[in-house]
C-alpha cells in the first residue's frame, strides 16, 4: 500500500513538474522523460526514449559524460544543452542515483537558466551603464573642483612665468650691451631653469588631478595623497585667507592602502572645497571679510581607527542646519548658488564602492566635520 503512494506520488511529481527529468541508465539511453523535458529539449517522448542523451549534449561538452553517467552525479552543476533544432542553451542540472531499480538508473532533473542568464546579463548592461554614468558624474565634479582653484593656479604659474621673462629680459639686455660674461648669463639661466620647473610641477598637479583614471586602483601610501591634494588646494584656500593643517602622526608615511588615488583625492578636494565656502563670511557689500587667526584652519586629520583608516576634513564655518543635514548626500540637493548638487553624493558613491563610509558631525561651538574611512591597509613600503 505505502509502495503504491511512493509510486503515485513519484508519477504525479514526474507529470507536474516545471524541471524537465530524464531517467536514464549507466550507458546513458533514455528510459523515460517528462512532459517538462519534452518542452525544454523539443523531443518528444517517442523520438528521445531508447535513444542515447549525448544527443542533448553539444558537442564541446561530450567529453564530460564520456559514456558514464556516473560522471555526472551530484547536487547541481551548471552546463550546455542543446534541443531537437541544435540551439544550445544553459541548465542547471542535477543528477541522482535511483535506488531499488532492477538495473542501475539515473534521475537528472534539468533547470532551464536561459531566463535567468538574460536577467544576469541585462543586469550587467545597466551596471555597465551607470559605472559609465558614474565615471562621467565624477569628470564633472572633478573639473568643477578644478574650476574652484582654477585662479589660484594660474597666479602660482603666473609668477614664475613672470620671473621668467624678467630674467630672459634681463639676458638679452646684457648680450646687447656687449658687458656680458657667462658667470652672469649662467646664474640667470640656472633661475630660469629653477622657475620653469616650477610651473611645470603646477601644471602637472593640474593634469594628475584632471586625468579621468577613476578605475584604477593600486596601492599607495595615503600620507603622500594627502600631501598631493592639500598642495593643489593650498593656494585657493590662501587666496581666501584660510590655512590647511595637517595632523597625520597616527599615519606613517610608510602605510599602504589599495585606493583609487584619483577618486579619493576628489573626495578630500571637494571636502575641502566645501569647507572653505562654508568659512567665507560676506560683509553687508557681500565682499568677504578677513578672517581672524583663531577662525581661519581647515584641519585635515588622519588615523588608524584598528584596521581603518578614518580622514576627516574639519571647518571653523557656519555649520549646516538639522533640516539640511539628512539630505545632504542626496545627489542634486545643494545650498549653494549655482550648486550643481553632486559633490557630496558622488564622495558617498566612491567611498562606499571602497567598502567605506562617509558621516557628518556639527563640531562643538563651530564648524563641522566631515569625515570617511577606508578599510585595508595592506603594508608598508620596503
Amino acid at each position: 500500500m505505502k509502495e503504491d503512494l511512493y509510486k503515485d506520488s513519484f508519477e504525479a511529481l514526474f507529470k507536474a513538474t516545471v524541471d524537465g527529468i530524464l531517467v536514464i541508465d549507466q550507458t546513458g539511453i533514455v528510459e523515460l522523460m517528462n512532459p517538462a523535458a519534452e518542452r525544454l529539449f523539443g523531443y518528444r517522448e517517442d523520438e528521445l526514449v531508447e535513444h542515447h542523451c549525448i544527443e542533448l549534449i553539444p558537442e564541446e561538452y561530450q567529453t564530460l559524460l564520456d559514456h558514464d553517467v556516473e560522471n555526472f552525479l551530484g547536487t547541481g552543476r551548471e552546463i550546455m544543452m542543446q534541443n531537437k533544432d541544435g540551439d544550445c542553451f544553459p541548465v542547471h542540472l542535477s543528477v541522482v542515483r535511483a535506488d531499488d531499480t532492477e538495473k542501475p538508473l539515473f534521475i537528472g532533473v534539468f533547470r532551464d537558466l536561459t531566463d535567468q542568464k538574460l536577467k544576469e546579463k541585462e543586469l550587467q548592461e545597466r551596471e555597465k551603464d551607470i559605472r559609465l554614468l558614474r565615471d562621467r558624474l565624477l569628470n564633472v565634479e572633478r573639473m568643477s573642483a578644478l574650476g574652484e582653484v582654477s585662479s589660484s593656479l594660474a597666479h602660482d604659474i603666473n609668477q614664475p612665468l613672470t620671473v621668467i621673462a624678467a630674467y630672459a629680459q634681463a639676458c638679452k639686455k646684457l648680450v646687447q650691451s656687449g658687458n656680458a660674461n657667462s658667470d652672469d648669463l649662467v646664474n640667470a639661466l640656472k633661475k630660469i631653469d629653477i622657475q620653469a620647473h616650477r610651473a611645470s610641477q603646477v601644471i602637472n598637479s593640474i593634469r594628475y588631478f584632471a586625468k579621468r583614471s577613476s578605475s584604477e586602483v593600486s596601492e599607495q601610501s595615503f600620507q603622500k595623497l594627502l600631501l598631493e591634494v592639500s598642495a593643489i588646494a593650498e593656494s585657493y584656500v590662501q587666496d581666501n585667507g584660510m590655512r590647511i593643517e595637517l595632523d597625520l602622526e597616527d599615519i606613517p608615511y610608510s602605510e599602504l592602502v589599495v585606493v583609487e588615488p584619483y577618486q579619493i583625492q576628489q573626495v578630500i578636494l571637494c571636502l575641502i572645497n566645501n569647507a572653505v565656502e562654508s568659512m567665507i563670511i560676506l560683509d553687508e557689500n557681500g565682499s568677504p571679510r578677513e578672517l581672524d587667526n583663531t577662525g581661519n584652519t581647515i584641519t585635515i586629520r588622519a588615523r588608524m581607527l584598528g584596521s581603518v583608516l578614518e580622514i576627516a576634513v574639519i571647518d571653523q564655518g557656519c555649520g549646516i542646519d538639522e533640516d539640511q543635514v539628512q539630505h545632504i548626500f542626496n545627489t542634486f540637493y545643494t545650498t549653494k548658488t549655482g550648486g550643481l548638487g553632486v559633490g557630496l553624493s558622488i564622495c558617498q558613491s566612491i567611498v562606499t564602492a571602497r567598502g567605506g563610509q562617509i558621516d557628518f558631525t556639527p563640531n562643538q561651538g563651530r564648524g563641522s566635520t566631515f569625515s570617511f574611512t577606508l578599510p585595508g591597509i595592506t603594508g608598508s613600503l620596503k
